[in-house]
């Protein structure tokens, strides 16, 4: 689950949403394609905690692929993807057919935004947009019942994902870094 959020939060942070053609063209203009890398806080509610589990951290793309996705607190780990190489939190790497991912993130967002998948609509509010995703699938309704995705007139500002039970995982993202350059640390998968 925690491997495709992680997923999930680096393609909609990249990729444009193709059912929302409004949307998709200033998104596209503003940054398709494009590498970055963002500080994220990323809070978990359920009725099983207490209380939010709050994870701070920094994600970085260079699409199609490479991703790191690192958090600070409440705990460091690290997970890489580069090309067919992943690198997971526990220090080990596998291939990414291995680790059951692709090795490319757009093989992956053409089937997460394929309108086949989702019924998706969008509102505005004040400067940006609101996406909604709702799974059509089963095996997705399982995982999710409902996505929201936040978007600036430029990025996406955060990410909402609900699962079935009622908990949800709000991702919001700040420091946003445009074309960022891999200088062969930040997304080395131990080769």
């Amino acid at each position: 689950m925690k491997r495709l959020l992680l997923i999930l939060s680096a393609l909609l942070c990249t990729l444009v949403l193709r059912a929302q053609e409004d949307i998709l063209s200033s998104l596209e203009k503003a940054n398709g394609g494009r590498s970055f890398s963002a500080l994220f806080t990323m809070t978990r509610r359920s009725s099983m905690l207490s209380g939010d589990l709050v994870t701070t951290g920094r994600i970085s793309v260079i699409p199609p692929t490479k991703l790191r996705w690192e958090t600070f607190t409440p705990s460091e780990s690290v997970f890489i993807m580069d090309g067919d190489l992943v690198r997971l939190p526990d220090g080990s790497s596998r291939s990414a057919s291995e680790s059951g991912m692709p090795g490319r993130l757009p093989d992956l967002s053409a089937r997460l935004f394929d309108p086949a998948l989702f019924d998706m609509s969008a509102e505005r509010t004040g400067g940006g947009w609101k996406v909604s995703m709702r799974p059509k699938r089963r095996d997705l309704k399982r995982l999710f019942s409902e996505i929201y995705v936040y978007t600036s007139e430029l990025y996406i500002m955060a990410i909402e994902l609900f699962n079935p039970s009622g908990d949800s995982t709000l991702i919001e993202f700040s420091g946003m870094e445009w074309d960022i350059k891999d200088d062969g640390r930040i997304f080395d998968a131990g080769r």
